[in-house]
């Protein structure tokens, strides 16, 4: 504990989440847009009008339905054919029927290839 107390958490199941950090893929215009990590997303101090996210692990469906919820249009590219690629199929389904009935688009098996212009100026999608 954080004032040097000792404490014990039991339970049936325990899991550790260790947490990643934020990724700038190396995407060509990507860096010079000048993106948004989910933590600065999540500080801005507005909702913004439309919000892409790149990946569809678990910190990026936290912070699409998050937005979705206060009232964004929200885009999830996933580069995989699945969403929550680590989860079973049947998770990964049920997931994605949610998110589509909150009307977040979900473009799956997508790969961005380039970026232009700067965040927050509006976005271009060519498919």
């Amino acid at each position: 504990m954080q004032d040097g107390t000792v404490g014990i958490l039991s339970g049936d199941r325990v899991f550790l989440n260790v947490g990643t950090h934020a990724a700038i893929p190396d995407i060509p215009g990507l860096k010079a847009a000048r993106p948004l990590t989910h933590i600065e997303a999540l500080e801005l101090d507005r909702i913004p009008e439309h919000l892409v996210v790149l990946g569809g692990g678990f910190v990026g469906l936290e912070l699409a339905q998050a937005m979705r919820r206060f009232g964004s249009r929200v885009t999830v590219l996933e580069r995989e054919t699945q969403l929550a690629g680590r989860e079973d199929g049947d998770v990964a389904e049920a997931i994605l029927q949610l998110f589509r009935e909150d009307g977040i688009e979900v473009l799956l098996g997508t790969d961005l290839v380039q970026v232009e212009g700067l965040s927050g100026q509006g976005i271009r999608k060519t498919l």
